[in-house]
């Protein structure tokens, strides 16, 4: 397996499940992308520091959202571990809970509803502008910081191989992606 063929099926995978609503696997999918791709940009720091700053470098140069890279964290954890939206970190104080929109619904609408049922602290996102940072922070990355030396070995380390039909099926779907969500 290599990276951009795993890479270009992760990304098929999340579009799989936007499209079909499919909210927790696309969730699961888009959580563990992140942790993967931050590993290969950031090596083996710890998985709280190099995911918030993938998110903050990478995703939220391309897509700003609503949420902080700790809260993004937190929901990471919430999701990969208890499919739900407690965190340690949200039951400590230190994030926020995310509550999240998908399909055709407006975001808007979303927030003015948790504000009102619920009005303490909660961030609002929807799935497909959540994939489409994913995914465009990642185009950012690989167009940057991709070719490092260590990139590059921690990349061979798991991945070999390198398809350039894989690579340009994955510059098409960012396009395609692009043209999808935004």
């Amino acid at each position: 397996m290599n990276f951009y063929r795993n890479s270009y099926q992760m990304f098929e995978g999340i579009e799989h499940c936007v499209k079909s609503n499919l909210v927790m696997p696309a969730l699961c999918l888009i959580y563990s992308g992140i942790d993967s791709i931050a590993w290969v940009a950031y090596g083996d720091i710890s998985v709280r520091k190099r995911f918030t700053r993938f998110v903050e470098e990478h995703m939220y140069k391309e897509v700003p959202l609503e949420p902080s890279s700790l809260d993004l964290y937190a929901a990471r954890c919430a999701i990969l571990h208890t499919m739900t939206p407690d965190s340690d970190l949200s039951a400590k104080g230190q994030a926020v809970q995310i509550n999240y929109a998908w399909g055709t619904a407006d975001i808007d609408e979303l927030r003015k509803s948790v504000n009102t049922l619920l009005p303490s602290d909660k961030s609002c996102v929807h799935l497909n502008d959540l994939a489409k940072s994913f995914r465009l922070g990642v185009a950012h990355f690989v167009e940057g910081d991709f070719a490092s030396p260590e990139c590059i070995q921690r990349m061979k380390k798991h991945y070999s191989g390198l398809s350039l039909e894989i690579v340009s099926k994955f510059n098409d779907g960012n396009k395609n992606m692009a043209k999808i969500v935004g």
